[in-house]
């Protein structure tokens, strides 16, 4: 029996670079990130950068889901006009939705069914996966795992009905899902573009792509020089990307005159952005100078201090992401728990905090962020976890009973008496305790935490080998799109997205390996941890935390990293803008679209 979209919405709401001419101009302005952007402007298939992100929410839109609060989101009725489901006799449940009329890119060009469907057939495709990108991001659908692995031409659960109507099916088995309705999120990307010459078609077993839609084709439309990717110059959001420059890594946009509006109806004022990378040692000078008008999320206690002296405007929220140590677990050195639990107690949280963040922000001890609404409803378990206080003691008895306990010429090893070493099942002789470090340059927290893993090696007995890189660098290894083999752990952060279903992230399969799961590791209890997470009924908040806890509490024993610190976010920003509301649910993106320049 069909059923109307609003039960269900019912339920889940219960839960130093030159400035660019154009800048110049009085109704444009600039935004500075401390984070670079690596120049992947087209979906996460490549991996996640929050200033990437960023870019993608101010040039892409019409997405049919729209996220208002933690947890909670609705149809969007900017581009949607109804979405409804009905079940099948074996538990699929199959979406209907008719977008609105009277969508377009940003080149005038009309965004139909096709369009969306075109979006899923493409990021679900093997050949997307060929030039390495992942394909699961819809793997959820009916029929989606014959289609990604080139074994089916036509994806069962994807349906075009008409010019304005489409049909997604999500598998029963992918049911409960607690943020169910995010299934059936889907934003148009122009085909077009990415894949001239191909159509979508539907002969009634499923939508599927007809003409020259290979591997090749799409290694030049989207990975070339000028590649969809980088520069995704027909899009559909507020904005639209003007140019990029990847070597002074600014970016320059424009209003998108045919943008209908975001959920709320509301259009951009601003006519002109550009985004640029600034430094936590002159941000504040830029912003006095004019050279900057807005800074996103800022960390630095040193700066916020200087901030409030100053007077400058600025605007906190909470972060749904932490700092952390990631380890290659695939690697032999630091495929033991053992291993990484003993790292996690050489690292001295409070003093990095101090020192760094000076009073923004607190330790973590787990995977989570301080933004998230878990944390705030489930504080009792956040008390229980284990707090890893900074222990020489407690890291060389972990070290020592994951059979640390010769030296390099394999005699025992005593405290403080050069590096350890052990001899690995199936070796001839023993290999020494060292550890190649993987860090950004230029960051202050990661100075610190550099510092105290070479001043605790010493004490207890590794060596650390430290290799600076750029930031976007240093993610193309943790995504493992290079060979990382000789990086042991990377110093980074991440923040969460709107929904929190980590199950990907350590998925044991081979598929998923890489983008999803980063860390590397192969732990099914903490893979079915995050799987009843995810299959906690919708509306169920409960259920919900309570899996969340459990999930949180083992993943201190897998430890597939060093969780650091969270904080709260800060946006700094002149006089010059006004109607500026950031909140934890959007950035600086979305929250640019409703601000206006002071007259």
């Amino acid at each position: 029996m069909k059923k109307m979209l609003a039960w269900l919405l019912a339920a889940v709401m219960m839960l130093s670079i030159s400035v660019p001419a154009f800048a110049e101009e009085t109704n444009a302005v600039v935004v500075g990130a401390t984070t670079q952007m690596s120049g992947h402007f087209f979906t996460d298939l490549w991996g996640n950068n929050t200033s990437d992100m960023d870019v993608r929410g101010l040039i892409h839109g019409y997405a049919t889901i729209a996220w208002v609060a933690q947890g909670a989101y609705e149809m969007d009725p900017v581009a949607v006009e109804e979405i409804t489901f009905e079940d099948d006799e074996n538990g699929n449940r199959t979406y209907t939705i008719k977008i609105q009329k009277d969508l377009c890119y940003n080149d005038g060009t009309q965004i139909t069914a096709k369009d969306y469907v075109f979006s899923v057939l493409l990021q679900s495709s093997d050949e997307i996966a060929e030039i390495g990108a992942t394909n699961m991001n819809y793997g959820h659908l009916l029929g989606h795992a014959a289609y990604a692995a080139g074994e089916s031409d036509v994806l069962k659960g994807v349906r075009l009905v008409d010019d304005y109507t489409f049909q997604l099916t999500v598998d029963a088995g992918n049911l409960p899902y607690y943020y169910e309705l995010a299934l059936v999120n889907v934003m148009p990307y122009p085909a077009a573009v990415i894949a001239p010459g191909c159509e979508v078609k539907d002969d009634g077993e499923g939508a599927y792509l007809a003409g020259e839609f290979t591997a090749e084709v799409l290694n030049n439309t989207i990975l070339g020089e000028n590649g969809y990717l980088s520069h995704p110059s027909v899009s559909c959001g507020a904005y639209k990307l003007v140019s990029f420059n990847s070597d002074a890594k600014v970016a320059e946009f424009e209003v998108n005159p045919y943008f209908k509006g975001n959920k709320d109806g509301v259009k951009p004022s601003i006519a002109k952005i550009t985004f640029k990378q600034v430094d936590n040692d002159t941000m504040l000078d830029e912003l006095e100078n004019g050279t900057v008008d807005l800074i996103n999320k800022v960390t630095s206690g040193t700066v916020l201090t200087a901030a409030e002296q100053a007077g400058v405007k600025m605007d906190g929220y909470g972060r749904a992401g932490l700092a952390m140590l990631a380890f290659s677990c695939e690697n032999k050195l630091t495929s033991s728990p053992l291993l990484r639990q003993a790292m996690a107690y050489l690292v001295d949280r409070n003093a990095l905090c101090e020192e760094f963040l000076k009073g923004y922000g607190q330790p973590v001890y787990s995977y989570y962020g301080l933004g998230q609404w878990m944390a705030a409803e489930g504080k009792a378990a956040l008390n229980n976890l284990k707090k890893f206080e900074y222990s020489e003691q407690n890291a060389a008895f972990l070290l020592y009973e994951d059979g640390w306990t010769r030296d390099a010429t394999y005699e025992r090893y005593t405290l403080r008496n050069g590096t350890r070493a052990k001899v690995f099942e199936g070796d001839e002789t023993a290999t020494s305790l060292k550890l190649h470090f993987a860090r950004p340059a230029n960051n202050q927290a990661a100075d610190i935490v550099e510092a105290q893993l070479l001043a605790a090696g010493k004490a207890v007995g590794f060596e650390l080998e430290v290799t600076e890189m750029s930031m976007s660098e240093l993610l193309s290894y943790y995504y493992r799109q290079q060979d990382r083999s000789e990086y042991d752990l990377f110093f980074l952060a991440t923040n969460f997205s709107q929904v929190f279903d980590p199950y990907y992230n350590y998925h044991t399969d081979e598929a998923y390996q890489g983008v999803y799961n980063r860390s590397g590791l192969k732990d099914e209890k903490l893979m079915e941890l995050a799987k009843a997470m995810r299959e906690t009924a919708p509306g169920d908040k409960a259920a919900y935390l309570a899996a969340w806890e459990a999930f949180i509490t083992y993943w201190q024993e897998a430890m597939p990293a060093v969780p650091l610190y969270s904080n709260n976010y800060y946006d700094l920003y002149t006089e010059k803008l006004t109607g500026y509301e950031i909140a934890p649910t959007w950035s600086w993106s979305q929250a640019i679209i409703g601000a206006k320049i002071a007259e």
